[in-house]
């Protein structure tokens, strides 16, 4: 059932980006004061997507004490590969041309005064109301992420390849794989190192926004924003189908920023700011390598930095969407052909559920500081 619905949701995901950036740009045109504040909030997100990779690999690095080198060679054709790959997801990922679709439409329709555009711009409005709706399922997903950690330890034994199977260590701690168990231990530490993680850099961001404004409540954020909006996020692994809630909290607890930079920045973050994501591909990565007994060094995961940090852009925001960086992360490394099915097997095992939970609620809360921070840099439109 929670398949079903994410997935059908986010089968219109790419619409629903479509409607909430394309009438917010739009207004934004529209207004001398506040046209440059888009391009501005893309170049902001990159710069931070950056931050946030580099501060991912440093922790990763140091919870699994990787060495510098791990092995000799650089896979320079593999690389040069993926690099025509993500050249592809440019021209063939939906949710980049909703974004592509969305910037034609607002320079299009810029000088257009009709009654049908002026309803077009309406559509936010209607997303943020069905947003404050979704409060009242959380404990549905709650419950039937419940029911998948329960059966979790039968899934692994099944689907993982038990035969190549190593240990790994995490900040010294050796996890076994012998038995389901053991498994189900490994998983709850990459689950947990992913949150970690994800939750310091959300920590980062919100001590910057505490920094530049002085009437900033953590207390009133965290009760009134990140505990309402992150079981939902928890619970369906998808920033997709949050995001109508994530509008409606951010308006009402802060209602002094313009609502066009406040939807601009929120469906351009849903995209864009999934550092979470990012963060949990370094950190399963180390773990798949660390089983299948794969060398693994510093340098490795900074091979992979070009790769992760240009395919996340085109990540749909749905469960289980780590799956589009294995591939391309096997060709950078140079898995041995010997090696793939079991690195696929892998690496796609350990990321569905928690993983995926602790990614999809930092993607999003992130959201929330990141619009507070560039509001303040980038002329106070709202004000």
């Amino acid at each position: 059932m929670l398949g079903w619905v994410v997935g059908g949701y986010s089968s219109v995901a790419p619409l629903a980006i479509f409607l909430i950036l394309a009438p917010s740009l739009l207004k934004m045109l529209r207004a001398d004061r506040q046209g440059g504040f888009a391009i501005s909030a893309l170049f902001w997100f990159v710069r931070v997507r950056i931050a946030a990779c580099s501060f991912a690999i440093v922790c990763v690095s140091v919870a699994f004490e990787l060495p510098w080198i791990a092995h000799g060679g650089l896979p320079l054709e593999a690389l040069r590969a993926s690099g025509e790959g993500l050249l592809g997801l440019l021209w063939h990922s939906p949710y980049l041309w909703a974004v592509y679709a969305s910037v034609a439409a607002a320079v299009i329709l810029r000088r257009t005064n009709r009654r049908w555009v002026e309803e077009f711009s309406r559509f936010p409005d209607l997303l943020e109301k069905i947003g404050g709706l979704l409060t009242a399922v959380v404990p549905v997903f709650t419950f039937l992420v419940g029911l998948h950690v329960v059966t979790l330890p039968e899934v692994l034994a099944a689907n993982l390849p038990a035969d190549r199977l190593a240990s790994a260590e995490i900040f010294g701690l050796n996890f076994a794989t012998d038995t389901a168990e053991n498994l189900l231990l490994l998983y709850l530490a990459i689950s947990l190192l992913t949150g970690t993680i994800s939750t310091s850099w959300h920590g980062i961001l919100l001590a910057r926004v505490r920094y530049l404004r002085s009437g900033f409540s953590v207390r009133s954020y965290f009760r009134d924003y990140f505990c309402r909006i992150y079981p939902l996020l928890w619970a369906t692994s998808s920033e997709a189908l949050a995001t109508p809630l994530n509008l409606y909290l951010v308006r009402h607890l802060f209602p002094e920023i313009d609502e066009t930079v406040r939807r601009v920045t929120i469906a351009v973050g849903s995209i864009f700011n999934i550092n979470g994501t990012l963060t949990c591909c370094f950190v399963v990565l180390a773990a798949t390598a660390s089983l299948l007994g794969l060398p693994l060094g510093l340098f490795d995961l900074l091979l992979c930095f070009p790769m992760v940090f240009l395919i996340g852009f085109g990540v749909p925001g749905i469960p289980g969407e780590l799956v589009l960086f294995a591939g391309p992360m096997m060709a950078v490394l140079g898995v041995p052909e010997a090696l793939q099915g079991a690195f696929l097997v892998t690496f796609l095992g350990l990321q569905v559920g928690l993983p995926d939970a602790f990614r999809t609620g930092a993607n999003s809360t992130d959201d929330c500081p990141s619009l507070l921070i560039l509001d303040h840099h980038y002329g106070g439109v709202s004000r």
